[in-house]
């Protein structure tokens, strides 16, 4: 019988240790997102298609721009 946990568990020790990420502001962008679609969609009474870009500001930032039209 072969064991997978053979020799691991110290790296999986180490694994279940770390910090857990704070996902909150990207959930909440996520949120942001489907409401603005939701209200193009309401507004051009059908699909929409939307084009994405995204840069960097001063601050170093994620700056993401998206530019929702009629489809």
């Amino acid at each position: 019988m072969i064991s997978f946990m053979a020799d691991d568990s110290a790296a999986i020790k180490a694994l279940l240790e770390m910090p857990r990420r704070d996902n909150s502001a990207y959930l909440e962008t996520l949120r942001l997102v489907k409401e603005a679609f939701a209200e193009a969609e309401a507004e051009f009474g059908g699909k929409v298609i939307a084009t994405t870009d995204s840069a960097r500001d001063e601050a170093g930032n994620i700056v993401i721009m998206t530019v929702i039209r009629p489809a």
